[in-house]
């Protein structure tokens, strides 16, 4: 659970602060080359689903334009 304080001190940030914090997390939790169960088994259904559906997939462009599309 996220420290609600802590978070609330984020939330004060601005927007390049934000990121320069996401970046510098997220190397953090990339150095650990840890891969849960729970991760590995999806990511096994992933390439499952790739494998047995090649041409069921798009691009991360075609992704955010139907995005775009619904939600605005």
């Amino acid at each position: 659970m996220v420290d609600q304080a802590l978070l609330e001190r984020t939330r004060q940030l601005n927007d390049a602060q934000k990121r320069e914090l996401a970046y510098v997390l997220l190397d953090d939790v990339n150095s650990s080359e840890a891969v849960t169960p729970y991760e590995a088994a999806v990511i096994d259904e992933r390439l499952a689903d790739l494998e047995a559906n090649p041409d069921d997939e798009m691009s991360s462009e075609e992704f955010w334009k139907r995005i775009r599309s619904k939600f605005g």
